[in-house]
């Protein structure tokens, strides 16, 4: 079965940022959240980490026996949408991770996503 959603850019920023947490929590790198530009969001994310992962500094590969599939897929998923959304960027930076074309890690196909609308 295959689904369309029809989101916002700003609905898309929100799945990326929630994947982008999903894939990591299972690699160990809740700590890597110091990099958000908010403060007070930033501050109450370590905090939160601080406590949900009992130690810092260790992680795991995406590719690693102990990650589940599923956090392959919401890697996949995510870097489809992050690519997207620079490549919508008329002021984006040219050697950024989000330039990198999205490669397959999971299972499955990657996604395909799609202006369907362009809004001002």
């Amino acid at each position: 079965m295959k689904y369309t959603l029809e989101i916002t850019d700003k609905q898309a920023w929100v799945i990326r940022d929630a994947l982008n947490f999903y894939f990591r929590s299972y690699l160990g790198q809740l700590d890597l959240w110091h990099v958000l530009p908010d403060l007070d969001k930033r501050n109450m994310m370590e905090t939160s980490f601080q406590c949900a992962m009992g130690c810092r500094g260790y992680s795991k590969g995406l590719y690693s026996k102990d990650v589940p599939e599923e956090a392959r897929r919401a890697c996949d998923i995510h870097d489809v949408i992050r690519h997207q959304l620079w490549k919508d960027n008329p002021n984006r930076g040219t050697h950024t991770v989000d330039s990198t074309a999205p490669c397959q890690r999971s299972d499955y196909d990657l996604p395909e996503i799609k202006i369907i609308e362009e809004t001002a």
